[in-house]
């Protein structure tokens, strides 16, 4: 055994036992990383953390099943963040009532089963890369579970009674993944779950019931985005949600009308397949961000968004339109952002624009004409790069100062 210091108070531990396996240790600041552990017998190396770690990292843990005997004694020093990385040999943990650590992260293992006993110290949890078929069945006995992140696994399903007893989970994130349904055990019917912030993008959905968004009373956002989401079936009824995510899916309408969202604010239903504006979208009446960018929606008014009295940003980039009717006395009045570029847009009339200050982003776009001396002062800037006719301006003082760049000449 040896012990080597260096001026960065780097210390490392090497225990020879039989010159072909060796446990390292080696500690910097106030992380200490473990190396190529085998059994529990070799967790006598903990006795050479310094006092004050805060940060213990397995690298190559070589033991199929880690419970008590190598995390437990983790728990009695400082230490309060365990990372388990790159150990394709660890199958399967559990984490007992006595285990003392706060913050357990476990990326790129062969880990198949996790099993909790009572405990109340645990905050966050979060696995990376893992052979994870199923959420573990024990996961409410975390009961100060703050949050919850599970990534690229081979979860297939949801079951939301997993998190009914869970009172202090507050982020859920399955990501990534191969999740196909949510649903609830048909036997707790009146579970609520407290979540506020909820993530199960990037998964293999088909449809999504509603409904079960209805058991978070306290749910501030949503992201649903980059699944195969062609179906809403129900309504969205949440007085406390803020923020939805269903862009990246297969959506060919969104028809809010019955939907009971009052806060909701940011609606994001960007790279979809939508021919037209969502259907009641004058019902979100606190919303302030719509993005629909990348869809296939041909016209818009902006008489459609009018009602939205705290609207301030419309992303409408990447769609079909051809024509956009801008000029209009019924305009929402916040509205200080609009985005139309990459369309086929051949006119841009900003004579009549009611708001203070409005950005105007038509670039990649079809526009032949466009007077900026008619243009409305409300307007503050003009992107139009890579039209026929380009006019920009990025500030209200360079607009009398703006001369228009013509591919060729064209008659208005």
């Amino acid at each position: 055994m040896y012990i080597l210091f260096d001026d960065y108070s780097l210390m490392m531990l090497l225990i020879n036992v039989d010159l072909l396996n060796a446990v390292g240790l080696k500690c910097e600041l106030t992380t200490c990383t473990i190396s190529d552990l085998q059994s529990s017998s070799e967790t006598f190396v903990y006795q050479y953390l310094p006092n004050d770690i805060q940060t213990v990292v397995f690298v190559n843990l070589m033991v199929p099943h880690v419970d008590g005997s190598i995390l437990d004694g983790l728990g009695k020093l400082r230490s309060q963040r365990v990372y388990i990385q790159q150990s394709k040999d660890l199958q399967q943990i559990t984490l007992t009532r006595a285990c003392s650590i706060a913050t357990l992260q476990i990326s790129r293992t062969g880990l198949r089963e996790i099993r909790f006993e009572e405990n109340d110290k645990l905050i966050h949890l979060k696995i990376q890369y893992s052979n994870l078929m199923s959420l573990p069945k024990t996961v409410g006995r975390l009961t100060k579970l703050f949050s919850l992140d599970i990534a690229h696994s081979a979860i297939l399903h949801l079951d939301l009674a997993s998190f009914c007893s869970s009172k202090e989970l507050h982020k859920l994130t399955i990501r990534q993944s191969k999740l196909q349904f949510i649903y609830i055990n048909e036997k707790i019917m009146d579970c609520l779950i407290n979540v506020a912030s909820l993530d199960i993008s990037h998964n293999q959905y088909l449809a999504i019931d509603l409904k079960y968004f209805n058991m978070f009373p306290h749910i501030h956002d949503i992201n649903l985005s980059s699944n195969n989401i062609k179906y809403l079936s129900r309504m969205m009824v949440s007085p406390t949600l803020e923020y939805l995510n269903l862009a990246g899916n297969r959506l060919t309408s969104l028809d809010l009308c019955e939907w009971q969202v009052p806060n909701l604010a940011t609606l994001i239903v960007g790279n979809n397949f939508l021919r037209t504006l969502p259907k009641c979208l004058e019902n979100l009446t606190n919303l302030t961000v719509v993005e629909l960018q990348s869809n296939r929606i041909s016209f818009v008014s902006i008489e459609s968004f009018a009602l939205l009295s705290m609207l301030r940003s419309i992303d409408l980039a990447e769609n079909n339109m051809t024509a956009i009717l801008l000029n209009s006395t019924h305009f929402p009045p916040q509205l200080n952002s609009l985005k139309i570029h990459h369309n086929h847009i051949t006119q841009l009339n900003l004579t009549f624009i009611p708001v203070q200050s409005l950005e105007v982003d038509v670039r990649n776009n079809l526009i032949t004409c466009f007077d900026v001396y008619s243009t409305s002062p409300a307007v503050s800037a003009v992107q139009m790069e890579n039209n026929p006719t380009d006019c920009s301006w990025t500030a209200p003082q360079e607009r009398e100062l703006v001369k228009c760049a013509k591919k060729q000449d064209e008659t208005c």
